[in-house]
C-alpha cells in the first residue's frame, strides 16, 4: 500500500504509509441472485469503507494533529493511495474509542497505533 494522507478543510494536512501488513478493506462485496428463469442480477449494497489503518513512526506533530482531529470529531479528506490513485478521497470521521497513537516505547516524541476512520 502507497502514502495516504489525510486532510481537513483549512489548510492541516498530515501524509502517512501504514505498516507492509496493511490490507484495505473490500469494497466489492456484492450479491449474486438467481430468477426462475436462471437470470443472473448482481447487486452491490453499498457500504460505507471502515479502515483500520495501523501506523508506526509517525511524528510528534502529525500525532498531535490526529489526536487533535479526533478529539474535535472533524470531518477530514481521506485520500487512501496518492501515489496510484491521487484524484481519489472520501470524507471521514477518525472513530477510535481511545487515542488513535501512543508513544512507540522507548520514544517520547515518536507514535503508533490503529487509526480508524469511517466514511460519512
Amino acid at each position: 500500500m502507497g502514502l495516504m494522507q489525510l486532510k481537513d478543510n483549512i489548510t492541516a494536512t498530515v501524509q502517512f504509509t501504514p505498516i507492509p501488513e496493511y490490507q484495505a478493506p473490500d469494497d466489492q462485496n456484492r450479491l449474486l441472485k438467481y430468477a426462475i428463469d436462471g437470470a443472473l442480477t448482481i447487486i452491490k449494497p453499498y457500504k460505507k469503507h471502515l479502515y483500520f489503518i495501523p501506523l508506526n513512526n509517525v511524528s510528534s506533530s502529525d500525532a498531535t494533529q490526529i489526536i487533535a482531529w479526533w478529539q474535535s470529531l472533524s470531518a477530514l479528506l481521506f485520500y487512501p493511495d496518492l501515489t496510484n490513485t491521487p484524484d481519489t478521497y472520501y470524507t471521514v470521521n477518525i472513530v477510535n474509542s481511545q487515542a488513535p497513537l501512543n508513544n512507540m516505547f522507548p520514544f517520547e516524541t515518536i507514535y503508533e497505533g490503529t487509526l480508524e476512520i469511517r466514511e460519512n
